[in-house]
């Protein structure tokens, strides 16, 4: 039943992970706690770009329609080509670093929330106390700091997507467009086809395009959680 408990667990974080960083924050004690997986821990091996290219057409179109595409790139030439490389591996890299930090934020907060527990139980009464919530509130700067770090990383690699799409969707614009000239050349040739009702022509949304396979936190999140005090 390992796939259920994937299942049950993905709804309870999509549902309720702002209310648990809000009475978290707040210092309220919550026993259906449980921090957020990182994104990666939910992406199937087979397809790790599948979520992510549900919400970015250049993504999708790399992983999955540029081989139909491919034979108009080359009779553009190898200098052509090689621009066009260049840019993909680009892109690819940029997707890459987001998903690491991404990852790696998801970690980092978890740990921030575990300690936030631990200091809301600690009762400084003794000595030892005392110090171990020294060393709790510590550790907790040290990991403000790390989330911090991982958002500006970030950031500067979505930055960096955003310039690189800039210059690869006028190339993917174009193939697409010499690929459907074709299409419409061929059709042409062939004999006239009975006219399809408009009815049938109204395009569905597509299935599984609100499925999840894991949440990044966002700059509004991670802020939400920063700016809280700890003493």
């Amino acid at each position: 039943a390992a796939w259920l408990k994937s299942v049950l667990r993905l709804c309870t974080h999509q549902s309720c992970s702002m209310l648990l960083l809000g009475r978290y924050v707040l210092g309220l004690k919550d026993p259906f706690f449980e921090p957020r997986p990182p994104p990666s821990v939910a992406v199937e091996d087979e397809d790790p770009y599948g979520t992510i290219s549900k919400k970015d057409q250049i993504l999708a179109f790399l992983e999955y329609d540029f081989e139909r595409h491919a034979a108009y790139l080359k009779e553009a030439g190898d200098l052509r080509q090689k621009e066009f490389e260049k840019l993909r591996v680009r892109y690819y890299n940029c997707i890459n670093g987001i998903e690491f930090q991404n990852e790696q934020i998801g970690v980092a907060v978890n740990e921030l929330l575990e300690c936030r527990e631990a200091l809301r139980l600690n009762e400084p009464t003794t000595k030892h106390a005392r110090l171990e919530r020294r060393e709790l509130l510590m550790r907790v700067e040290h990991v403000k700091l790390d989330i911090s770090d991982r958002k500006s990383k970030r950031y500067f690699k979505q930055k960096e997507r955003r310039e690189v799409a800039s210059q690869i969707v006028p190339v993917i614009s174009d193939l697409k467009m010499k690929r459907f000239l074709d299409s419409e050349a061929a059709s042409s040739r062939v004999e006239e086809m009975e006219p399809v009702p408009a009815t049938a022509m109204t395009v569905s949304s597509p299935v599984g395009m609100r499925q999840r396979k894991g949440k990044a936190y966002s700059d509004e999140e991670l802020a939400f959680l920063l700016k809280q005090k700890d003493e």
